[in-house]
């Protein structure tokens, strides 16, 4: 299996801090040689919450009973600046049965690994601050 999540509480002694990720693994059996991953991640820190993305991984709070979505989605068919961003760079975005995948493979603009796919697909999480009240 190629998920994982993680769990950490108190940071460094501090009952304010904790962060959380979850990461979803891709390519099988395969992963650890040469498979790719997504990943969301929230850091809580003196009553502000830090997320980060990358991939498909999404993360959502809940507050007085309605979701807020922390994170951006990277899926090529919800995003032009992807998309536009890849294509400057080189990449081939084939369309097919309604989800573009770069150079024929991956359905997003970043990930983690992926080597074969380096030169498009970029690892830079996008980052969110969101002030807790």
């Amino acid at each position: 299996m190629e998920d994982r999540h993680t769990v950490m509480l108190d940071i460094a002694g501090e009952p304010t801090q904790a962060f959380f990720a979850v990461i979803d693994g891709h390519g099988g059996h395969a992963a650890g040689e040469n498979g790719g991953a997504f990943a969301a991640g929230v850091l809580l820190k003196n009553r502000e919450l830090y997320t980060t993305d990358v991939g498909d991984s999404k993360a959502v709070l809940s507050m007085k009973g309605n979701a807020i979505t922390l994170t951006n989605n990277h899926h090529l068919t919800t995003r032009e600046d992807e998309l536009a961003r890849i294509e400057n760079s080189g990449g081939f975005l084939y369309f097919h049965n309604g989800v573009f995948r770069v150079n024929g493979s991956i359905d997003v603009s970043r990930a983690f690994g992926d080597i074969h796919l380096k030169d498009w697909i970029i690892s830079e999480p996008e980052i969110m601050k969101l002030p807790l009240t």
